[in-house]
């Protein structure tokens, strides 16, 4: 009999063990501030996100070739999505591309719509 009363004793202080450690791991990953950049890396950020005016630690430098005959006509910024709208000779396209990375994320072809 003695040893079904250790038996619950030990799985009661698992129990509370388990439960202690979910709810650490819980508060934890509530108060985190660190954001998945484009490379899926986490960077630590500080403060909350609205009060910040730069996420960048470092300036961001990257080159984006154009094609002869290409041209840049418009850029802007949306969080870490750069739109840059660029004319050239078979038409205007948009380009979606990461800040951090400069990878392209999406392309546009702009065309006028049969009537």
């Amino acid at each position: 009999m003695a040893w079904i009363k250790a038996l619950v004793i030990g799985m009661a202080v698992l129990i509370v063990v388990g439960f202690v450690v979910v709810a650490t791991t819980l508060i934890n990953r509530a108060n985190d501030t660190s954001e998945a950049d484009a490379d899926g890396a986490f960077v630590h950020v500080e403060g909350p996100l609205s009060e910040r005016e730069d996420r960048f630690d470092e300036p961001v430098i990257r080159q984006i070739g154009l094609a002869p005959g290409e041209s840049l006509l418009d850029a802007s910024l949306d969080g870490d999505a750069l739109l840059l709208r660029i004319a050239g000779p078979q038409g205007t396209r948009l380009e979606v591309r990461g800040v951090r990375s400069g990878a392209l994320l999406g392309s546009f072809e702009v065309v006028e719509a049969a009537q």
